[in-house]
């Protein structure tokens, strides 16, 4: 029933995906590449990975760049792809289009699962917006099922935006907990050099790109000796950052080297004081991978509260321990009072690093996350294929 699955990217190398996905025994298995890679290949389904590239993309004056038309080209092509197989796996507003092509085209979107990061609510009055919404919405009601990270982003889908209860579904993230482990790796050959000298000092770590607050960091190291490492994929954020200590607009040690790879990100989780997450999630979960994954590495978080802790205090009671620091309403000296808190006390680091390791191994275990994933596929296909009535 569940024999042949497409995983169709919106972008990205669909090689370096199936890498990911369990092909290369020392790459971290990330959330996506192996839930719907390795996990489905392990369970005797045979998983085809299919990039069609960005979904509409202007550049900076406003125009059309070359090539715009050939990510919509692929869709179609995609649409045609996937008639061969049982489900289709993709996500964001380009998967949102594409299973709405589907359901017009060929009237298979209900085979298709979508992976949705946010719910949209229009509070921009620009036309990009609204036709995001709009697909937002028939994505909602068209396609077989859409996945969310968080409960409360289920709930808004059903209350808000009118989807059917039984077509939403919950995934929490996965951390590969083999790979981000607390055990410092001396002798990993892969790590540049300019990082060996980090075992010597003491540093706090942030990382990722989406909607991160680069200006509030300074205010949360001025005068405390602590040196930053800026983890980014993001040239622009190393330009930034470079530029800001040449003109000595920060007073700190900063270490910013965009496109570390895994294992170096590891190395630097290892032997980090804290992780701080200065992101706003109050609408989207972001922020959520770097936090697990420090997490999982044993380290303390300092983080705004949003999306993220509340889905976190779902898996807490009410009386026991957060596995983080939390703070409120992005405050730089809220999460420097909280930092000082951990430099002053090394037991206090201890104990949250042992909570934080603990929580993400028993709850956001790739290997939890992946058996969910096949839960779900495997019965979207039977309600499509009519072996089951919708929603049970």
């Amino acid at each position: 029933m569940l024999e042949r699955v497409l995983v169709l990217l919106m972008g990205g190398d669909p090689t370096r995906f199936r890498r990911y996905g369990g092909e290369d025994e020392l790459l971290p298995r990330l959330p996506q590449a192996y839930t719907y890679v390795g996990s489905l290949q392990e369970m005797g389904v045979k998983v085809s990975v299919r990039s069609i590239g960005g979904v509409i993309v202007q550049d900076r004056k406003g125009g059309k760049p070359p090539g715009w038309w050939k990510p919509y080209l692929g869709l179609i092509l995609a649409i045609c792809w996937s008639s061969k197989y049982d489900a289709v796996v993709t996500w964001s507003t380009g998967g949102a289009l594409f299973a709405d092509m589907a359901a017009i085209l060929t009237r298979q979107s209900r085979k298709i699962a979508i992976i949705s990061y946010a719910n949209y609510h229009g509070t921009s009055g620009k036309l990009s917006n609204r036709v995001r919404q709009i697909l937002y919405r028939r994505m909602l009601q068209g396609s077989g099922r859409v996945l969310f990270m968080t409960h409360r982003q289920m709930d808004e889908a059903i209350t808000q935006f009118g989807c059917e209860p039984g077509r939403v579904a919950y995934l929490p993230v996965g951390v590969d907990t083999r790979f981000f482990a607390p055990s410092p790796a001396y002798a990993d050959a892969v790590v540049r050099e300019q990082l060996r000298g980090l075992d010597t000092q003491k540093y706090v770590v942030v990382a990722g790109e989406q909607l991160r607050q680069e200006r509030l960091i300074a205010p949360v190291l001025e005068g405390l000796d602590i040196g930053l490492v800026r983890l980014t994929q993001n040239k622009y954020t190393e330009q930034l950052w470079r530029e800001w200590v040449q003109r000595k607009s920060v007073s700190f040690p900063v270490l910013c080297i965009a496109h570390l790879n895994s294992h170096e990100v590891r190395y630097v989780y290892q032997r980090a004081l804290c992780l701080v997450n200065l992101v706003d999630s109050s609408w989207q979960p972001a922020g959520w991978t770097v936090m697990t994954e420090a997490m999982a590495c044993g380290l303390p978080v300092i983080v705004n509260r949003g999306l993220t802790t509340e889905e976190m205090r779902t898996y807490t009671t009410p009386a026991g321990p957060l596995p983080f620091l939390e703070i409120e309403h992005l405050d730089p000296l809220e999460a420097r009072s909280r930092l000082h808190e951990l430099v002053e006390s090394a037991e206090k680091r201890r104990q949250i690093g042992l909570l934080a390791r603990e929580f993400v191994e028993r709850h956001f275990n790739i290997e939890k996350t992946a058996k969910i994933a096949y839960r779900i596929l495997y019965h979207m296909v039977a309600e499509y294929q009519g072996q089951v009535a919708p929603g049970v």
